[in-house]
């Protein structure tokens, strides 16, 4: 059985370089999404959604520690210089790591956010309506007219 490839890349490698930059998820959503399947869908908008979450984390931390400096509080600038580093190793790093062993690993929280926004290539397709003659429309609105 052959391996799926994204980019001309092994699967694996894809979502592990998608892991490292964002950029690469983005190029291979956009090219090749006929060839993922759902499961391929959600693991690549995972990464979105984490790093979405790392910001959030990141910028109220940030938010904290301005606070804590304009109060002349230094004492806990290390705590919050871990906990941003706990929390990229948490969503990124392992991440990538598990995908470039191709092992399925998902961060829990941002997988199931990423399922809401993942739909099936079926599911996803509105189908196309047959549109009415413009002949047939025509001579009914001819007749109220003469009315």
């Amino acid at each position: 059985m052959e391996e799926k490839k994204f980019l001309g890349m092994p699967k694996k490698v894809c979502l592990g370089l998608s892991w490292l930059t964002l950029v690469i998820g983005i190029i291979a959503l956009a090219v090749d999404h006929e060839k993922m399947n759902k499961e391929d869908k959600k693991q690549i908008v995972s990464v979105f959604v984490a790093f979405v979450l790392f910001f959030i984390f990141i910028t109220i931390t940030g938010i904290v520690q301005a606070i804590l400096h304009i109060a002349d509080v230094y004492a806990v600038d290390w705590l919050f210089t871990v906990l941003d580093l706990v929390a990229w190793l948490c969503l990124s790093l392992l991440p990538m790591i598990f995908a470039f062993v191709n092992e399925d690993f998902h961060c829990p929280i941002a997988f199931n956010i990423a399922g809401n926004f993942v739909k099936d290539g079926e599911e996803a397709k509105p189908e196309a309506k047959e549109e009415a003659p413009k002949e047939e429309a025509a001579p009914a609105e001819e007749e109220k007219k003469e009315e």
